[in-house]
This record gives structure tokens, C-alpha cells and sequence, in this order.
């Protein structure tokens, strides 16, 4: 709950600044904002680094989630850092490998669905998935770093794969 700053780098935490959002005081951290902005010119696969700043020693903040969207509103994706055991997929779940070249394995208890979606919030893949082993090829995919929504049942789960 302190002043301060939030950069968006591309690269790494020295990367180049592509946007600066100012974070105000809200007054408790109970207390919460919500902040839209833009990222204009840049353009192909980039890691993102969100560095915070402050000249108040502690913590800055919560950041409770950000979203991308492609700006028509059309897509977006949102990433949230409140998952809670009762919302996640089976903890039986298997996601492997990760970098992956060409195939991905899913191995779930129960029929789900995923999706392959890039950092513009576009869905690149999507496909029902049986119980058990399933094999995802990827091989058509464009090298880079995208979002995989596996949905088993009300519950899904989000995380970060690199296609080399």
C-alpha cells in the first residue's frame, strides 16, 4: 500500500521500458484500484517483466491480476494470482515437457479441453481431451511463449509454455 511504480520491460528487468504505470496509495490493503493501459509499438513474442518500485521501504502492494487484450475487446487473457485449491484441476494432472518441441502431454483424471493462447490473448489451439494420456502436437506452432488453459469440469488452470 505505498506509492510507487510498476515498469513494463521487454526482456529482462533491464530490458526496454515499454511502459511506466504510476501505483497510488489506496489506503489499506484491503483497499484496491483498477488500472487500464496500453503497450504501443511493440511487436512480435516477448518475455514481459513487471518491475516495482518505490522509495518506501516494505511492501509495495498486491497485484491481484492483470489481463492482455488484442484492444477490440474480441480476446483477451486474463492471468490472476488467486488460485485457490478448490478452483485448480486435479493435482493429478501431468503437463510435460515444458520447453516442448513438437508434442505436448496431458494427462488428466477426468475429459477436459485446452487451449493454446498467445500474449495478444488469441486462441491458437483448442481441442477436447480424453481421461488419461493425450498427446498435443504442436508442431505447426510458431517458436515462442504462450498460455495453456487446461479445463477440467468448472475448474481450470493456466500456466506459461515455451514451443522451441
Amino acid at each position: 500500500v505505498r506509492t510507487g511504480q510498476i515498469e513494463l520491460r521487454l526482456g529482462s528487468v533491464n530490458g526496454t521500458l515499454v511502459r511506466t504505470i504510476n501505483t497510488p496509495n489506496t489506503g489499506g490493503w484491503n483497499d484496491w484500484v483498477s488500472r487500464t493501459f496500453s503497450i504501443n509499438n511493440v511487436e512480435g513474442v516477448h518475455d514481459l517483466f513487471f518491475v516495482f518500485k518505490s522509495t518506501q521501504p516494505g511492501v509495495l502492494m498486491k497485484l491481484n491480476w492483470f489481463e492482455f487484450s488484442n484492444g477490440s475487446n474480441s480476446s483477451s487473457t486474463r492471468i490472476s494470482n488467486e488460485m485457490h485449491s478448490e478452483d485448480l484441476i486435479s493435482t493429478e494432472t501431468l503437463i510435460y515437457p515444458n520447453p516442448v518441441f513438437d508434442v505436448l502431454n496431458i494427462n488428466l483424471s477426468t475429459p477436459g479441453t485446452y487451449e493454446v493462447i498467445d500474449f495478444a490473448g488469441k486462441t491458437i489451439l483448442s481441442n477436447s481431451i480424453k481421461e488419461g494420456e493425450n498427446k498435443v502436437d504442436l508442431s505447426s506452432v510458431l517458436s515462442g511463449v504462450y498460455l495453456l488453459r487446461v479445463t477440467e469440469g468448472e475448474k481450470s488452470s493456466i500456466i506459461r509454455i515455451v514451443i522451441e
